[in-house]
């Protein structure tokens, strides 16, 4: 965790013990004097943010572009898919989730699959047959690992920046 790398910690989904028991995401950053990187660490910061948004946004892009993404954390328990999560926190046992746990990436006539390194987190992109694409789908599948790829770097700048920050 964060105490004993001394870098920004993101976890694996879990079941909160709040009302409801959602499914959060926890967040941990230490808090350096000074604010330079290698001040004494005086505290930390910790949050717990639900996993709803992502959720949310998996199932609209699946409704309005008929692009399945499921994402699921370093387990293999999925985080978000278009059929929502599953119940408790049992890891996905696609053949894709292994690959790309293990830092491969995994691409298929209508699918593409990214480890997200700097979580070791993974991510699938799926079009659906059916959706009439015809000889658009490699266009389709390069911009989806395109974006696969784009919401990889994103993550890595957050990442920086906090680190700056710390």
């Amino acid at each position: 965790g964060v105490s004993a790398s001394g870098r920004v910690y993101v976890s694996d989904v879990y079941e909160s013990a709040a009302a409801g028991n959602p499914r959060v995401i926890g967040i941990a950053a230490p808090i350096r004097a000074g604010g330079l990187p290698t001040g004494e660490v005086l505290g930390y910061f910790v949050g717990a943010y639900g996993t709803d948004a992502l959720q949310a946004y998996v199932e609209k892009l699946a409704t309005d572009q008929g692009v399945a993404l499921i994402v699921v954390d370093s387990a293999g328990v999925v985080v978000a898919s278009p059929r929502g999560p599953r119940e408790g926190l049992e890891p996905m046992r696609a053949p894709w989730v292994a690959r790309t746990l293990a830092g491969r990436s995994v691409t298929g006539s209508l699918q593409v699959s990214r480890p997200i390194r700097e979580l070791g987190w993974g991510i699938t992109s799926r079009v659906a047959e059916d959706r009439g694409y015809g000889r658009d789908r490699d266009v389709i599948l390069a911009l989806l690992a395109l974006l696969l790829v784009g919401q990889a770097v994103g993550v890595w700048l957050l990442r920086r920046f906090y680190r700056q920050r710390e």
